[in-house]
């Protein structure tokens, strides 16, 4: 009886140990990712690696969507106010003449 309570206290610290590295290796990566172009290469490198888990990769391919999409939006709205801009300064000068 003690030996079956001892084996299932010790599977039991066991996955918790697991379980909190495993929260370990996300903060790490979510931390790495913070870091402008370092993070950038970071995920690069997870991509590439074959020690890398399948649920990590779908979040790296999510992430990097995701950054690109705000990128996109970003630079397609810049431009917008750029040549509104533009327009608008072109207008006061006319007006000013």
């Amino acid at each position: 009886m003690d030996k079956d309570n001892n084996a299932a206290s010790t599977k039991a610290a066991r996955m918790r140990f697991v379980r909190a590295a495993e929260i370990g290796r996300w903060f790490q990566t979510i931390c790495w990712v913070n870091i402008p172009i370092i993070g950038f290469i970071y995920l690069l490198v997870l991509l590439i690696s074959k020690n890398t888990s399948k649920h990590r990769k779908d979040f790296i391919l999510g992430y990097l969507l995701y950054k690109f999409l705000v990128w996109t939006l970003a630079i397609i709205l810049v431009y917008g106010l750029y040549k509104m801009g533009i327009d608008f300064i072109d207008g006061m000068l006319e007006y000013v003449a």
